[in-house]
């Protein structure tokens, strides 16, 4: 699903299973023709860890974070998800979330 709070667009995507089917945020935007610029790990005001980094196309520059949570773990990587998950480390459903800000 795709929402907005009026500043920042919101991706939620809800995974029942491993699947390679869900991929990095960058390479949603690279396929839409943004350059990315890899940033720091981002810590909300709550403390929790989020993957970060800049998308850039013509004038427009987004700071985009994203992590995945689940009952029990989180990861700002979606191959240490897939790799965890598939191994059964985590038992799911999942979160993944992506924010992105002008």
């Amino acid at each position: 699903a795709r929402f907005s709070d009026g500043q920042r667009e919101i991706v939620g995507r809800w995974v029942t299973r491993p699947t390679r089917q869900l991929h990095p945020a960058a390479d949603c935007f690279r396929g839409l023709g943004y350059s990315i610029q890899p940033g720091p790990l981002e810590r909300d005001s709550q403390g929790l860890p989020w993957g970060s980094f800049s998308a850039r196309k013509g004038e427009l520059k987004l700071q985009v974070r994203e992590r995945i949570f689940g009952p029990e773990q989180a990861w700002t990587d979606v191959s240490a998800w897939f790799w965890e998950t598939t191994l059964a480390r985590s038992p799911g459903p999942w979160w993944a979330i992506t924010l992105a800000s002008p």
